[in-house]
């Protein structure tokens, strides 16, 4: 057979099987971003279940190594079970910090391994914050500290719960648009919001406290528990204190 002919029909082999190749990675790649996609949210509220437990048995250890009367299982169990405002915050930042170390580097790597999108992350992220907020509220012996944080949320948030995923969505892009006006007086804002900025916003928030608050924890976690809650009440009504 003439080399010629033998040569081109081995590059057509080659240009054929390439093809191909591409085919299957793109066929790949879309399987995993669909199921990570998951149109009932299925993934998210099962992560959402592990990092609460996981989180939990963290925060409740750390906790009761500070606080020798605090009782884990019955602040995991029974919501008449009571605390002053100081071990609330130290239960929720041990939680926080246990969600940063931990599941945030696992749920950087399942990303970057396209097992789950940047918007479920984020969701994920709020979910678990939105989780230890409420979780610690239900059990804090403060009831005007609490009213006062929840009528500052309703004020702030339209909700005594604190801001839903939509609501700090939106306001992130808000804050982008506002931003390019700034930056651009004279240019009209497309609508061309980075919702992929939004996200990573979201995630970097959601184990973000307020370090004054966390100051004054230090400085009277070890005070009687009329004191804590006069000072809890005191932050919470100009704070984002929990």
């Amino acid at each position: 057979m003439n080399k010629k002919i033998l040569f081109t029909i081995l590059m057509m082999f080659c240009i054929y099987a390439g093809y191909v190749y591409s085919q299957i990675n793109i066929d790949n790649n879309t399987t995993e971003t669909s199921n990570a996609t998951g149109s009932d949210g299925t993934l998210v509220s099962e992560t959402v279940e592990k990092i609460k437990i996981e989180c939990s048995e963290i925060a409740n250890t750390t906790t009761k190594n500070i606080f020798r009367n605090f009782d884990p299982k019955q602040y995991n169990k029974n919501t008449e079970y009571k605390v002053n405002n100081a071990i609330t915050r130290v239960w929720y930042n041990s939680f926080l910090t246990a969600f940063k170390k931990t599941w945030k580097k696992r749920l950087e790597i399942q990303f970057a391994k396209r097992q789950i999108t940047l918007e479920q992350y984020a969701q994920i992220a709020f979910e678990v914050r939105h989780y230890a907020r409420i979780f610690i509220r239900s059990h804090m012996s403060d009831v005007n500290g609490l009213e006062t944080i929840k009528a500052r949320d309703f004020e702030k948030y339209g909700s005594p719960d604190g801001p839903s995923f939509k609501v700090l969505l939106d306001r992130q892009l808000e804050k982008q648009k506002a931003e390019f006006e700034k930056a651009n007086p004279e240019q009209t804002f497309e609508e061309k919001l980075d919702l992929d900025t939004a996200y990573v916003s979201i995630i970097d928030s959601s184990t973000r406290t307020n370090s004054a608050v966390n100051l004054f924890i230090k400085c009277y976690k070890f005070a009687s528990e009329s004191m804590c809650n006069y000072l809890g009440s005191y932050l919470a009504s100009y704070m984002d204190a929990m």
